[in-house]
């Protein structure tokens, strides 16, 4: 599978597998760019909507990662057991 612009997925996912903390830092970068300028254009309302609007995208992006994080934990137990 490939994403837009040639990058092979499966790739991109063995690579953030051996580098998770690499991978971890990546990812709240980019959810904070996206999550600054996608609420910021699509709430337009006063700061703290905006606030509100990062700060849950943000907890959902950071939710995720806990998420992969406890799963891979989990898979890398169950591996050396």
């Amino acid at each position: 599978m490939t994403l837009i612009g040639g990058f092979d997925i499966n790739k991109l996912v063995k690579t953030a597998l051996r580098y998770p903390r690499i991978a971890t830092w990546l990812i709240f970068i980019l959810a904070t760019l996206i999550g600054t300028f996608t609420w910021t254009t699509i709430i337009r309302g006063n700061y703290m909507n905006q606030f509100l609007g990062e700060s849950l995208f943000s907890g959902i992006i950071f939710g995720m990662v806990l998420l992969a994080n406890w799963y891979w934990q989990r898979r890398k137990q169950a591996h050396h057991q």
